[in-house]
Order: structure tokens, then C-alpha cells, then sequence
């Protein structure tokens, strides 16, 4: 009766011990990126965005406006498939244009996304669906580690600085850097 008590003790030692290694086992490294890999995506997918991709936008319905999109994005994840580069991102967008002595801010957006490179260029850009289905998509997109790194932007409010694309806009439109931002109707 004693050994059975002792095994019996031994086996829950033995699967606590195993349960608290599972629980305390490291999480996978952070992605990286390649410094000189990353010197050349991040302008590369910038353009793409500010003028190639159709982000639509409300300033778009107003062409007299010449707005323009502005983004600033961190670059969290690569991966090569065959002659694709898949490239996991976290961006910020908005749309701009100058009203007089003001700056106009249109439509906006903070978002993950999935760029795919092929031979230098931008080949596709992947949002993840709304509602219920950004979970899901945001874990298909992203690896483990990519995926975490996401959602810890989400909940810290991102990697941005607070009026950066303010600031690059007003530039841009030869405004001064206290000129005033109106939000469009």
C-alpha cells in the first residue's frame, strides 16, 4: 500500500514538474529583420502605399485637393518563399491636403498587413478582415512570434510617433510645422 501511495505522489510530482516546464518554456525568439534588408523594404513598401496602393480615402472624392497618403510602417517579419518575399508589417496611414493655411486629415488608418515582394517590387498587400475575422487572419499572416508582436503594438498604441505623419504632411505641403490640422467633414 505505501509503494502505490509513493507512486502515486511521484506521478503527480513527475506531471506538475512537466506541466510547469510546458507552461514556462521560452516563447519563440522575436522576429528580425536584417538591417540592410530592412533599409531597403521599408522605403520600398512606403511608396507602394503612398502612391500605388488604392487605400481609397474621403479626400479621394475631391481631386481639386491634390491629397495625398502618408504612412509610416514597422517592419516586423520576413520570410522568402520561392521567389516571394512574404513581409509581415505594421503601418499607419492617412490621407492629407492642404486647405489654405491649414492641413486637411482625411481618412486614416493602423493596421497590420502582409506585403509580398517579388523581383524588387511590391507584388500584393493583405489586410486582415474586420470584426470577428481579424484574429484569424492576423495568425495566418504572422508567425507565432510576428503575431504576438502585433498585438502588443495594438494594446500599446503602436511603434508611431504621435503627430509623425502631421508632421511629414505639413512638410510635404510646404506648411509650417504649427500650422493647424482640421479633421475633414
Amino acid at each position: 500500500m505505501r509503494r502505490r501511495s509513493w507512486l502515486i505522489v511521484g506521478t503527480v510530482l513527475v506531471a506538475g514538474g512537466a506541466a510547469a516546464g510546458i507552461m514556462a518554456w521560452p516563447d519563440p525568439r522575436p522576429p528580425s529583420v536584417d538591417g540592410r534588408l530592412r533599409t531597403q523594404l521599408v522605403p520600398l513598401i512606403q511608396a507602394h502605399l503612398e502612391t500605388k496602393a488604392d487605400l481609397g480615402g474621403a479626400l479621394n472624392d475631391q481631386p481639386e485637393l491634390k491629397s495625398r497618403w502618408l504612412c509610416d510602417l514597422e517592419l516586423i517579419e520576413t520570410e522568402r518563399r520561392g521567389p516571394d518575399l512574404l513581409t509581415g508589417v505594421y503601418t499607419a496611414c492617412q490621407e492629407f491636403a492642404r486647405m489654405g493655411p491649414s492641413l486637411l486629415a482625411g481618412t486614416g488608418f493602423v493596421s497590420p498587413m502582409r506585403i509580398t515582394v517579388r523581383s524588387g517590387a511590391v507584388a500584393s498587400v493583405e489586410k486582415p478582415l474586420d470584426g470577428a475575422g481579424f484574429g484569424p487572419t492576423v495568425s495566418r499572416m504572422f508567425s507565432k512570434a510576428g503575431e504576438r508582436r502585433v498585438f502588443d503594438f495594438i494594446g500599446s498604441g503602436g511603434p508611431f510617433e504621435r503627430d509623425g505623419l502631421s508632421q511629414r504632411a505639413r512638410r510635404s505641403f510646404g506648411l509650417p510645422g504649427n500650422a493647424p490640422v482640421r479633421d475633414h467633414p
